[in-house]
């Protein structure tokens, strides 16, 4: 299939003495929301009040704040009005990952995300979730009485996830990881365009490239495929530059989105202990286990916005927008919103899945939820089965939490 041509780094690992591991701390703004459990969670009840109250989006100096749950779901629905290429896509394509969370309806989106999607689901789903489960179980076994959530455990099971299903496995375990930290923070949280951010992003992208790279010609050269996500885009006749991108791109996301939410998931259950006793009793019960997760991440998001931009001149709600305008969705307020999630603070895991907005939805949902919906209660189901009895400190790399040593009880039950 044909697809647009994008140039990338030959060698296997052409960021080679490249620093791009993460800081701790810093990050500005965007890292002060995400860091801040109670900040994000007051400043979302406030604004999803707000939204009630005046039952419109807020326009202030040319941004339009989105507040309401109808109203968030009709922007992401209205697509060809709220583009996201002109929001996510100068960055993704500036580090040679153009890809379809990058890109606005239109011919070349809808083939290659099909292209995406056929994909994925050729893939041996079921011996991913095996494998994920056998990896957390033998974490949990040998860890003695703590863990540290993220970096031992969350982020490392969805680590070999990622290259299970995407089909690339570098040798330095390790840089891998911060090279798909380095390249989310840039793509998606660089709003304000720090070139600190953007040189480690850079890096990081130029070593992912060419470890893609490296293994896609590998294959090509041996005529063997493979039947992870890698090789079925190969046997379907994707060309090395579409697998190359959309592994890339899918990948960017797939580490720390899980470790992050998994992260804040514990810290939330762990401060409430009625919800924690509630939510192990179902840890066997996927579903419900995962109706947990979402209703603990509308307390502490992973990430409470989303944002587009108009398009043309329209309006929303009677609020008229200039084309060109910002457009932020205050998705953590939106699922407050009693009209979409009645008594909003109460927390209730057989609320309606299509409601959340954790993941996206519209034109663009995260590309790996359909992971995500088994991954993050496996993990989370599988600490609370442990019994965890404290929780430390959280510890930062940027807007990511990097460290959060958990003790725990007995055996799994």
């Amino acid at each position: 299939m044909a697809s647009r041509s994008m140039t990338s780094p030959a060698p296997a690992d052409p960021a080679a003495g490249c620093d791009f591991v993460t800081p701790p701390d810093g990050g500005g703004a965007i890292a002060l929301l995400l860091k801040s459990r109670l900040l994000a969670w007051w400043a979302a009840r406030i604004l999803a009040w707000i939204g009630r109250r005046i039952g419109h989006p807020l326009s202030v100096k040319g941004t339009v704040l989105v507040i309401r749950h109808a109203d968030a779901r009709e922007v992401l629905d209205r697509d060809l009005d709220f583009h996201v290429g002109a929001v996510n896509g100068p960055r993704m394509d500036g580090i040679g990952f153009h890809f379809v969370l990058g890109m606005d309806r239109a011919p070349e989106l809808v083939a290659e995300r099909e292209v995406l999607y056929q994909a994925l689901g050729r893939v041996d789903m079921a011996a991913l979730v095996a494998r994920a489960q056998a990896d957390t179980d033998a974490r949990l076994a040998g860890c003695g009485g703590s863990i540290d959530v993220v970096e031992d455990y969350a982020r490392q099971v969805a680590a070999g996830t990622a290259s299970a299903l995407f089909g690339i496995a570098p040798a330095d375990h390790a840089r891998f990881c911060d090279a798909s930290r380095a390249i989310f923070y840039h793509c998606f949280l660089n709003l304000a365009g720090d070139k600190a951010i953007e040189a480690r992003g850079v890096a990081a992208a130029h070593a992912l490239s060419g470890w893609l790279d490296a293994e896609i010609t590998r294959r090509i050269a041996a005529n063997e495929f493979g039947h992870d996500m890698m090789g079925q885009l190969l046997r379907a006749g994707a060309s090395p530059d579409l697998t190359r991108r959309t592994l890339g791109g899918m990948l960017v996301g797939s580490i720390d989105t899980t470790a992050s939410a998994v992260a804040k998931i514990m810290v939330v259950l762990m401060r409430d202990p009625v919800m924690r006793a509630a939510a192990t009793r179902n840890a066997n019960e996927r579903y419900l286990m995962y109706g947990w997760c979402q209703e603990a991440l509308r307390r502490w998001a992973h990430v409470p916005m989303l944002g587009r931009q108009a398009a043309q001149d329209c309006a929303l709600t009677g609020v008229p927008i200039k084309a060109g305008a910002k457009v932020i969705l205050l998705s953590q307020a939106a699922m407050l919103d009693p009209d979409a999630f009645p008594a909003p603070t109460e927390m209730h895991p057989t609320r309606p899945n299509a409601g959340y907005l954790h993941f996206g939805a519209g034109l663009h949902p995260c590309a790996g939820r359909d992971v995500n919906q088994w991954q993050i209660p496996m993990l989370v189901g599988a600490l609370l089965k442990r019994g965890p009895k404290a929780m430390g400190k959280m510890a930062w790399a940027g807007p990511f939490p990097a460290h959060m040593p958990l003790t725990l009880g007995g055996d799994a039950k």
